[in-house]
């Protein structure tokens, strides 16, 4: 008869255990087990290391744990092929079974959420791995197939958000159905089991409002917004609430309604985590600057430019500090200090150009060129002109933007660009950036 001493948990043991309902009593003694004895930690750690994470209660299944340990391994499996080149990567996920993971998956479309406002490209080629990943994954690997298909869901949403921010809108809506057709199939069936629900939506109302469809937006976002304060107070999540404030306030500013945008932004502020999501911080005040310049009270934007200045330095990135730059000199612009906001536009202006961004670094150019208008420096409007001409050429500004485009370099050439035509090209390119198919009316 063996010693009782030596018997120690195998990997034949757990899958018994899984294969029934155990009571509550039997999976904390298991927990007690794992946690005193290493050998039994061999065979069964994950579990152990998921309960500690908070990632599973006393009661749990096997796929809890394999999903927790997916995700636990996932940075790893990204650290192994990030040196290597998009097309390599592709690959590797397409053929090496060791990257048919869930974990991978998720954590791919995360970190494209977050490459999206630095660098657009990247965050398409890491929304394009995370879709690929999970097109390989089969049913019960680890979960049933109707969480499959809100995993690829997720995926396609996040890989249609990297395309809005990269102004490929057709590709963003190709990507946005088949993120409906997919979450449809799945949360039929099984509801939210996996918490992605809100995410998607908000991904989905940032491209209707980038598309203008901005009565769409709201609906979606009020739906986000419900489902982060449902439930006891307890559970509610007030710091994704205000986010998605922040996102509906962003879909009024561009129907032309500030004031609302305004007390929007002042209702998120309060509900924000600064350690949660400090960006998020930053970008609240960064649209304030914005607001209330365009709301003609730009003595009150000057008074916030450096706290904002502060949080760049701090939470920013390069690219929001060209974009302050670019805000600031707008904020001149409008107080009538027309050297240094020039001087600061033709900056902004710059990068955006050595950073490929043709749509900003038109927008900007437009701006520069509505100062010398009102100055009737048709000279330089017609300099500034000549000088956008690589604009034309670049990817990310579709049709039409440059029908509009030309319209002004025409002008601009013959010295008929006044103020008005200036202005109304720069409006149409603010409003046409989400929507290609929006017609310029000359």
């Amino acid at each position: 008869m063996s010693n009782i001493e030596h018997e120690h948990l195998t990997k034949e043991m757990l899958e018994r255990y899984f294969s029934t309902t155990p009571m509550e009593e039997v999976s904390r003694m298991l927990l007690h087990l794992l946690a005193v004895c290493p050998e039994c930690r061999e065979a069964g750690g994950n579990i152990l290391a998921a309960y500690e994470a908070g990632a599973i209660g006393i009661q749990f299944s096997s796929v809890d744990v394999e999903l927790f340990a997916s995700r636990r391994a996932a940075r790893d499996l990204w650290e192994t092929i990030k040196p290597l080149s998009f097309e390599d990567q592709l690959r590797l996920v397409r053929t090496a079974d060791e990257y048919v993971s869930w974990g991978l998956a998720e954590f791919l479309s995360r970190e494209s959420k977050k490459a999206g406002p630095r660098d657009p490209s990247r965050a398409v080629d890491l929304a394009s791995l995370a879709v690929e990943v999970a097109r390989r994954l089969g049913e019960w690997q680890p979960c049933e197939k109707y969480w499959l298909y809100e995993l690829r869901a997720y995926a396609f949403a996040h890989l249609a958000s990297a395309y809005r921010i990269s102004g490929n809108m057709r590709e963003a809506e190709k990507a946005q159905k088949r993120a409906d057709g997919w979450w449809k199939e799945g949360a039929a069936s099984m509801g939210d089991i996996l918490g992605y629900e809100p995410e998607i939506l908000s991904l989905k109302a940032s491209l209707r409002k980038d598309q203008r469809r901005f009565d769409d937006a709201l609906v979606l976002l009020d739906e986000v917004v419900g489902i982060y304060l449902a439930g006891d107070p307890e559970t509610q999540d007030l710091h994704m609430a205000g986010s998605t404030f922040v996102l509906k306030a962003k879909t009024f500013e561009e129907m032309g309604q500030l004031e609302e945008a305004l007390a929007l932004l002042r209702e998120a502020s309060p509900l924000i985590d600064p350690e949660r999501e400090p960006r998020l911080l930053l970008c609240v005040q960064h649209n304030l600057l914005d607001y209330l310049s365009n709301l003609g009270r730009p003595e009150d934007a000057r008074a916030m430019l450096p706290k904002v200045w502060k949080l760049s330095r701090e939470l920013g990135n390069e690219l929001d500090m060209v974009r302050l730059t670019w805000t600031e000199g707008l904020i001149l612009a409008a107080l009538d200090e027309t050297l240094p906001a020039a001087e600061l536009l033709l900056s902004a202006r710059t990068e955006f150009i050595s950073r490929n961004m043709g749509y900003d670094a038109a927008l900007v150019s437009l701006h520069l060129a509505l100062i010398y208008a009102k100055e009737g420096r048709v000279a330089a409007i017609a300099n500034l002109a000549r000088e956008m001409v690589p604009i034309f050429d670049a990817q990310d500004v579709h049709r039409e933007a440059l029908g509009a485009l030309a319209v002004f370099h025409r002008a601009a050439l013959h010295e008929h660009a006044t103020a008005e035509l200036v202005g109304k090209v720069a409006r149409y390119l603010e409003t046409a950036r989400g929507n290609p198919e929006l017609k310029f009316e000359e």
